[in-house]
């Protein structure tokens, strides 16, 4: 709540826009946001506890905690990086650099699915 909050108060004064906090924050928001759509379409209860998130698949795969949450931690890092650094270039340069993100997310979204297909394989 409280980095939603100052998510709102630095776009609304001017000290960075809005998108650039949800970068920051982006690989929270596209798990969770792109797991609530896959349970949607799939017709499965939303509000029942589940274990579909991205990084409980990995975890399942048999990554651990630790480094889940470290890849996570790393994302995260590279991803905020990008946006202090983003903010400052032309708005082409944002536009690419927020067109490179959603193909990473993209290709990190089909690539879980095939850890998970050659895990069953083996």
């Amino acid at each position: 709540l409280l980095v939603a909050a100052l998510s709102l108060w630095g776009a609304r004064e001017g000290i960075f826009p809005f998108w650039a906090a949800l970068l920051v924050l982006s690989a929270f928001i596209i798990d969770a946001t792109a797991t609530l759509i896959r349970r949607l379409l799939r017709g499965e209860k939303i509000w029942q506890a589940h274990k579909t998130h991205y990084y409980q698949r990995l975890v399942q795969l048999g990554w651990g905690h630790r480094k889940t949450v470290l890849w996570e931690y790393g994302l995260m890092l590279v991803s905020a990086i990008s946006a202090l650094w983003v903010v400052r270039q032309t708005i082409i340069t944002q536009w690419l650099m927020l067109s490179l993100w959603i193909v990473l997310y993209s290709l990190l979204m089909l690539w879980i699915p095939q850890l998970e297909e050659k895990n069953r394989k083996q």
